[in-house]
């Protein structure tokens, strides 16, 4: 296996920034867009990396960091929108789902989107209390350990997420 300064360099970005997509795995690193590509190339080709796909964005993982479930996790906490939920579960532990789908309508459409996609995905509960719809995390003390372990690669996803929903407001 070839194990170039490029591709090492590569290596330990994506192991520090699980789910980085390729504009930030550039910006980053430093390299050209080409040199990236082809270095991201390789190392998909030869399963060092794994890509998921999230919109429009590849996202970029280390095959055997964390379980499925995990990576899942950090998909979500990397998506501006299902990340906004995540947070407020955090913060609030149970949230009433009219509070979490407000908005203009395209926004309560994709709310409502990544609540399904993280419900399915187990991430998220909904329960019935006191006649409301409340949102909980299945799991809130995993996430919040998965936040800790990579907080320096969510760094920039966290300012890009207050960002927008500053901009909502």
């Amino acid at each position: 296996m070839d194990h170039s300064p490029a591709r090492e360099k590569l290596l330990h970005i994506i192991s520090e920034n699980p789910g980085i997509h390729f504009r930030e795995i550039q910006r980053i690193s430093g390299m050209a867009v080409g040199q990236t590509e082809y270095h991201l190339y390789q190392l998909e080709k030869s399963e060092q990396v794994v890509i998921r796909v999230d919109g429009k964005n590849r996202r970029y993982f280390i095959p055997d960091q964390g379980s499925i479930q995990e990576r899942k996790i950090v998909l979500y906490l990397r998506n501006s929108k299902s990340a906004s939920v995540i947070h407020e579960l955090i913060r609030y532990d149970r949230v009433e789902l009219n509070r979490l789908v407000k908005g203009r309508k395209t926004r309560q459409e994709k709310i409502t989107n990544a609540i399904n996609s993280m419900e399915n995905d187990g991430i998220i509960s909904r329960k019935i209390e006191d006649g409301y719809v409340k949102i909980f995390l299945v799991n809130r003390d995993s996430i919040i350990k998965i936040l800790k372990k990579y907080r320096k690669g969510f760094i920039d996803t966290l300012e890009e997420n207050l960002l927008s929903l500053l901009d909502e407001s």
